[in-house]
């Protein structure tokens, strides 16, 4: 038979898969809407109201979604260029929207598949993982790295911080230096 679930607060039955009742569960909210939110000034409330303005004309009809106004994706966002005008948008897809508020410098790497960095052969020769790795660098500083970092250097789509490159010669026995996460021109 099926062990009867209760509410965590209360202890009372509830028949539901929520781990509350109805009224723990509104209690519950209530308390976090005052103390769990972050205060959020007038700018983003007032970005906040023009972004609605903008799901309830579409939702209407007023607004109709177009594909990208850059590469021509179907599946698209609305880009705000003046909350003032908030029926005033431009029409991105999530690259091209990201690509707008995070422009990639110049002096980032572009990974390709067929030209792997010099990590990567290093980790591919020594059969270690970037999980492995992340900790072995960690260990040797005693900081944190997480395996997210490392593939972003392994796919040259980041370059480790200065702090972190001594850890990195002392893991690689020197075989790997700061030159080999810079971009050469």
């Amino acid at each position: 038979m099926a062990k009867e679930k209760r509410c965590c607060t209360c202890r009372r039955p509830i028949f539901t898969r929520a781990t509350r009742c109805a009224e723990c569960h509104t209690t519950y909210e209530r308390e976090w809407r005052k103390t769990g939110r972050k205060p959020r000034g007038d700018a983003e409330k007032f970005k906040d109201r023009a972004r609605a303005m903008a799901r309830d004309a579409v939702k209407v009809g007023k607004l109709i979604q177009q594909p990208c106004s850059k590469c021509g994706d179907p599946k698209t966002q609305k880009h705000h260029e003046d909350y003032a005008r908030p029926l005033d948008v431009v029409w991105l897809c999530r690259r091209c929207h990201l690509g707008l508020h995070y422009p990639v410098t110049s002096n980032r790497l572009t990974w390709r598949p067929e030209m792997p960095s010099k990590l990567d052969l290093w980790l591919r020769k020594n059969f270690m993982t970037s999980q492995m790795f992340a900790e072995a660098v960690a260990s040797e500083l005693n900081i944190n790295i997480s395996k997210r970092t490392v593939e972003s250097w392994r796919q040259g789509r980041s370059s480790p911080r200065f702090r972190v490159l001594p850890g990195i010669i002392k893991v690689t026995k020197g075989n790997l230096k700061a030159r080999d996460f810079v971009r050469e021109p």
